[in-house]
């Protein structure tokens, strides 16, 4: 099948390597899904950790375009290293509490003392991943 027969039966992604990724879905609305910049040194593997990505955040509770980000992150990562990346239990972390806080705001569970500003937006959560990123990488966090 291709990706037009596919997607009269669900969504599909379809990754585009530095372009980030696209949704193709079943309405013919195509959501386009941001990279993460990376300085590729060894492309093994990304589609992989892509997709490693992607199913955590399906898995969580994230909708598709939410884990497609996710799916990017570890792409990006994943091409910044010869061979398999490790990565970094700090950086880990910090990506598993920004899922959770997705999670939470997608199933309706925010409380009701959140400030509105304070809500995560799909840029927001693509900076939180992004502020990830860059502690890995010894930068600064915080752009204050």
């Amino acid at each position: 099948m291709d990706v037009e027969e596919m997607k009269e039966l669900c969504c599909v992604v379809v990754t585009n390597v530095e372009k980030g990724c696209r949704i193709d879905r079943e309405d013919d609305e195509t959501v386009v899904i941001p990279p993460f910049n990376a300085k590729q040194v060894d492309p093994t593997g990304a589609g992989d950790s892509f997709l490693g990505g992607l199913v955590v955040g399906l898995v969580e509770g994230l909708d598709v375009p939410d884990a497609a980000l996710l799916g990017n992150l570890f792409g990006s990562l994943t091409v910044e290293h010869f061979g398999q990346p490790k990565f970094d239990l700090m950086m880990l972390q910090r990506v598993k509490d920004e899922v959770h806080r997705m999670k939470k705001q997608c199933n309706g569970h925010s409380s009701d003392h959140d400030d509105f500003h304070a809500r995560i937006t799909p840029a927001r959560f693509q900076d939180s991943l992004l502020q990830a990123k860059l502690l890995l990488n010894g930068h600064s966090c915080d752009r204050r």
